[in-house]
């Protein structure tokens, strides 16, 4: 696969799309990388310059890491035998049909 070699001049632009714009979505290093390799380009130093330029997001400083402390635990339904849990769904009364049966 060919990939555009960036010049140094270019590279803020390329991080500030592939990070910070309005479809980036902030995302961490590796994955800014890997949009910025989806996109066609490479330049050598990419991951440092990705690292540096994740750091100095004001928006990315603001929020931090997203913390699991507050999280729920996942608890899980456990079902012994078949037929142990039933579910009824009614609905009604819906319009006559043609012929006069009604449901």
């Amino acid at each position: 696969m060919f990939r555009r070699c960036i010049p140094e001049e270019e590279v803020e632009g390329i991080l500030f799309a592939c990070h910070s714009s309005s479809y980036a979505g902030h995302f961490a290093t590796y994955k800014t990388v890997s949009k910025v390799l989806q996109a066609g380009f490479w330049w050598p130093t990419m991951f440092k310059d990705a690292h540096a330029f994740i750091s100095r997001c004001d928006a990315c400083q603001r929020m931090g890491n997203i913390s699991k402390r507050n999280e729920m635990p996942q608890n899980f339904i456990l079902e012994v035998e078949v037929f142990d849990v039933w579910g009824i769904d009614f609905m009604g009364p819906s319009q006559p049909l043609l012929v006069t049966n009604t449901f």
